[in-house]
């Protein structure tokens, strides 16, 4: 640290820090730095982040911050100048130390400069996302306990909006990287209904929700994910939360059917909208579809049996949106836990399957003429992934086409095909069609199907799912002798095939699932022999 007057040093370490801010702001890892040099810009960046400084400025200060900033990017070297007493600075500047008691009256300090809180707030977000010891930090010093005590001043207009942000950013990497936070937050620090307050502050408007809106959206649906993934709808210690989690979902909805600036932002807010659904308990599923009375039918757009749908409805534009993307990388991203949120929304209310089995499986007419996996509807693109080489989205996929089925194997072969459908059955001991338990509770009601339905049923292959017809007997003409020929010629291919490993010949077994033959001439054995055969 130089000497002289504080006026000179001040000048001198600001040059400092503004040359390095100069040299690597552009940059992710500070590299030509030597330990010296590191040293002198830590303490010029202490001295111009001294508390009561006559000679410190906001300008001065933000500076400094975003010297931390730089630093905070390069995650191989933060331990070397990183320690407790530059965090109790960025606690200090970031605003999160006055909050941090519980059960205070939550007051605004005076002459806050968003300008440094925000700033502080970023240099918090990269420290936490690189390094373990800011992580323990973080939960030691109760950093969600304070950005959820200082959420609940927003409605409070001083409050800069990139500061809001930069706070759920903060609370959903610490509960992400810290687990044990997760639960304290929910139960003792009441974070979901301070979650919830921000989506409705944001819902109550009728103006088009801005981009800068969607991102602090997202940040609050991300943290929302993490606090409600230790939930188990089995839990008692959970019970209390039932009211705030139905109101948190019943903001979800309003933010859905919101309109906003850009279809992208509110693609991006359905997806993480989704991802959340993955994790709440079943019950509060229903509160996505609120219901009216007849009376009020007309007034609401998007009825469906007495229940507005408006959200469910948004989410199936999305699935036809990421649908269109056939690369594995989208499949494995976007598909993934689309379906899976679908699939456990459609499993929880018996009106969201219903009304996701008339959009993604409506009553079959001249379409069976084609493949089910040939055409653009949903239902096509579905029954194309059962066949997708992602393990993964193909298992997801058959669990929603299953589900909308209502867990009815015939159902499943006539809307996909018997080969489409295949891997699903084998898992789960199907291959016989036999009888399974439900996972959930669904009503009687038939599959009624259409005219043109019910004249092409009887010349429909339920292998392909396709209508077939003039198909000429291969063996007609033949002799008995040429037809054991060829019998033969067929069990020796499958032979080799079975011997060279390129084929697993299989029969099925009571279970219903597929059991491997040692020899193909086990294929010929009379399956009605098996005293199991339902």
């Amino acid at each position: 640290m130089p000497n002289g007057p504080p006026a000179q040093r001040q000048t001198i370490s600001m040059s400092r820090i503004e040359t390095f801010i100069s040299d690597y702001g552009d940059k992710f890892t500070v590299t030509g730095l030597s330990s010296e040099d590191r040293a002198a810009l830590l303490g010029s960046i202490s001295l111009a982040l001294e508390p009561n400084s006559s000679t410190c400025d906001s300008q001065k200060i933000v500076t400094a911050l975003s010297a931390i900033r730089i630093l905070s990017r390069d995650k191989l070297n933060i331990d070397r100048w990183f320690d407790e007493a530059i965090f109790c600075q960025l606690m200090r500047h970031s605003g999160l130390q006055h909050y941090r008691e519980e059960g205070r009256v939550v007051l605004l300090p005076d002459n806050v400069d968003m300008g440094i809180v925000t700033e502080a707030m970023k240099c918090l977000c990269n420290l936490t996302f690189n390094n373990n010891t800011v992580q323990s930090l973080c939960a030691k010093e109760r950093c969600v306990l304070s950005i959820i005590q200082r959420a609940r001043t927003y409605t409070d207009e001083s409050i800069h909006p990139e500061v809001k942000f930069y706070d759920m950013r903060l609370m959903f990497l610490i509960t992400a990287l810290v687990k044990t936070v997760r639960t304290q937050a929910m139960l003792e620090w009441e974070a979901m209904p301070v979650l919830a307050d921000i989506l409705q502050d944001m819902t109550s408007s009728t103006k088009d929700l801005s981009d800068s809106e969607a991102d602090l959206a997202v940040e609050v649906l991300k943290a929302a994910y993490n606090l409600t993934l230790p939930i188990s709808p089995w839990d008692d210690e959970f019970f209390p939360l039932e009211s705030s989690l139905t109101r948190l979902v019943s903001e979800i909805r309003n933010l859905l059917c919101h309109s906003w600036a850009t279809k992208e932002k509110h693609l991006e807010i359905i997806k993480h909208s989704s991802n959340l659904f993955t994790t709440l308990p079943v019950f509060t599923a229903h509160f996505l579809i609120p219901c009216h009375d007849e009376s009020a039918a007309a007034a609401v757009a998007r009825s469906f049996q007495g229940y507005d749908v408006s959200a469910i409805v948004e989410i199936l534009r999305y699935l036809e949106v990421v649908l269109e993307d056939t690369t594995i990388a989208s499949q494995r991203d976007r598909v993934l836990p689309l379906v899976t949120a679908l699939t456990h929304l459609s499993r929880s209310d018996r009106i969201i399957r219903k009304y996701c089995r008339l959009r993604i499986l409506p009553h079959l007419r001249d379409e069976v003429k084609r493949l089910p996996e040939e055409g653009d509807s949903l239902r096509n693109r579905l029954c194309k992934l059962l066949t997708t080489p992602n393990t993964e989205v193909k298992q997801v996929v058959a669990d929603l086409l299953y589900v909308v089925c209502k867990e009815n194997v015939s159902r499943l072969i006539k809307y996909s095909g018997f080969g489409n459908a295949a891997g699903l059955l084998a898992q789960y001991g199907l291959m016989r069609g036999s009888k399974v338990t439900p996972t959930a509770d669904y009503s009687d009601d038939s599959d009624s199907e259409t005219e043109e339905y019910k004249e092409l049923e009887p010349d429909i292959n339920p292998v392909t799912g396709r209508y077939e017809t003039g198909k000429t007997d291969p063996m007609a003409g033949m002799s008995e002798e040429q037809k054991e020929y060829e019998a033969m010629q067929l069990i020796n291919a499958m032979d080799r095939l079975q011997r060279l490993g390129v084929v697993q010949p299989s029969t099925i077994g009571s279970d219903g699932k597929p059991v491997p033959v040692e020899h193909v001439l086990q294929l010929a054995q009379d399956p009605a022999s098996d005293e199991n055969t339902d």
